[in-house]
């Protein structure tokens, strides 16, 4: 017999949201589509948990845990949940974003994925873990299912779905005891698989993120069997077929990451997800601590490199930088720190909020076009944000904002941060990659992004990397195209970065919609 459905098209729930149609019923509840009743074109999903025969008081607390763990975060790779109410027939739900995608789960239906694109997912869900990991949240439930790709014009983002049965390290609302199995079977570690639910920790959510991995590189799980209980023997006791073995075409160092995480010991497993991201990826995930979900930078954040002043070039002692009096009160800022003195100036200039992006430009060093003004006979005019009076800062100091914007008054001395040479190593490194440029080898320059980030030139890594985004320009890799412009605008000048933006809109003009 047919279950009775919890909701019904066209019912109002909490006179909020209008219900459309049914998406997916699963053991214990059912998610549908929903309209805003006062937000025309807003549509949300709602769950909501079935209360028919038995259910356990810790199944309503993993329910509402789902979302005060979802609110807590309010993470970019962490679905949204909105509210949490129940219906009048005393049915808790949570009414969550909208996500329009395929799962993970889905897209592993048409094979295995490229090495670039896991790479891609697993930074992300990445970061999702590591904000819960920190904040002493165990997921324990990752699986394909949980992870969802929504499409958008940078490529696909993550979405870690369903901390319902997730263990906080600080909370008793939910006592597990041991002896029960929980997860997915297939992505379980040995310690869940074996019951012993008090040690599962940050390292149970690794082995889950090996087992992930191993099936998108190979397209079969690590330890697939023909029945659970075989596959939770697999996972306690039997060692996988080796990922090298599965696929010898795989790089040392990730074949090396997806072992070190499928470790059954956890004193031999990876320590944390920041090192299984990078050892997989190659680069570290960035820690927002503090955060803000605002985009501006606020007391107490802390500041990536990509923001930091690198070398600068001081011709001559009599042409030193001038050092900004005001902001050297506490510790005096001169040299070639002196760019990153400015930035914190201009978190101190009153007259209104000034977003720093307007003044990264000023800040960027190895860019001919921006210009450093020093010391001059005459105290320089100061450009500035509106609303921002002259004087305000020392006098001897003058900000360029923009490339299009200078001081009314030319400064007497100007400094112009150079670049530097590339070494014969890096020259050749050149050659190489314009080679590949000549003869369209397009596949081969955008496998080359990691490599390029070696070279010692600043200058080098700006070329080179120009070269790698035209390369993933004609291949239209919109997955990771976003990334690698992000790469370029941090070493190059902005004039290399409008010159690449030309020759990749020529050839993939849906780059037109990439964040330049």
């Amino acid at each position: 017999m047919a279950e009775t459905a919890l909701l019904t098209p066209g019912l109002i729930v909490a006179d909020t949201y209008e219900i459309d149609r049914l998406l997916g019923r699963g053991g214990m509840g059912e998610v549908w589509l929903a309209k805003h009743r006062r937000l025309a074109g807003k549509q949300v999903a709602i769950k909501v948990l079935r209360l028919e025969g038995t259910v356990s008081k810790e199944a309503l607390a993993r329910f509402r845990r789902e979302a005060e763990i979802a609110v807590r975060f309010e993470h970019p790779n962490i679905v949204q949940v909105l509210d949490f109410n129940t219906l009048p027939s005393g049915e808790p739900f949570l009414v969550m974003e909208l996500l329009k995608g395929e799962s993970l789960a889905q897209r592993l239906t048409g094979g295995r994925l490229a090495l670039p694109a896991v790479q891609q997912v697993v930074r992300q869900v990445g970061a999702a873990l590591q904000a819960a990991h920190r904040a002493g949240v165990v997921h324990r439930d990752l699986k394909p299912e949980n992870i969802f790709l929504v499409p958008t014009s940078l490529g696909d983002q993550v979405k870690v779905l369903d901390f319902g049965i997730s263990k906080l390290a600080d909370s008793q609302t939910v006592m597990t005891t041991d002896a029960v199995l929980i997860g997915t079977p297939l992505y379980m570690s040995p310690e869940q698989a074996l019951g012993n639910n008090r040690d599962v920790t940050a390292q149970s959510d690794l082995f889950s993120m090996g087992s992930i991995c191993y099936e998108l590189l190979t397209g079969e799980p690590p330890f697939s069997a023909e029945s659970v209980a075989r596959v939770v023997f697999r996972i306690a006791y039997e060692k996988h077929v080796p990922l090298g073995q599965a696929r010898a075409d795989l790089p040392a160092s990730v074949v090396a990451a997806v072992e070190h995480a499928l470790e059954k010991e956890r004193s031999r497993r990876t320590a944390d997800i920041d090192t299984f991201v990078l050892e997989l990826t190659g680069e570290p995930l960035a820690i927002p601590t503090p955060s803000t979900s605002s985009g501006v930078i606020a007391p107490g954040m802390s500041v990536s490199e990509s923001l930091m002043s690198g070398k600068t070039v001081n011709p001559s002692p009599e042409r030193a930088l001038a050092t900004p009096g005001p902001i050297a009160a506490a510790r005096r800022t001169s040299g070639t720190k002196l760019l990153v003195g400015l930035l914190g100036g201009v978190v101190l200039l009153s007259g209104g909020m000034i977003s720093w992006r307007k003044y990264l430009v000023s800040i960027m060093p190895a860019d001919a076009g921006v210009v450093v003004p020093v010391t001059s006979a005459e105290p320089p005019a100061t450009t500035a944000d509106a609303g921002t009076e002259p004087g305000q800062l020392d006098a001897g100091v003058v900000l360029v904002i923009d490339a299009g914007i200078r001081p009314a008054t030319p400064p007497t001395h100007v400094v112009e941060v150079a670049a530097d040479t590339p070494s014969p190593k890096d020259q050749a490194r050149l050659t190489e990659l314009t080679a590949a440029r000549d003869r369209g080898d397009w596949e081969y320059l955008e496998a080359q992004r990691s490599s390029v980030r070696g070279l010692d030139s600043r200058t080098a890594r700006a070329r080179a990397m120009s070269l790698v985004v035209l390369g993933m320009c004609h291949r239209a890799s919109n997955v990771l195209l976003g990334t690698a412009i992000e790469e370029l605008k941090r070493v190059a000048s902005p004039s290399l970065v409008r010159s690449a933006r030309r020759d990749c809109e020529a050839v993939y003009p849906s780059a037109s919609s990439m964040q330049w």
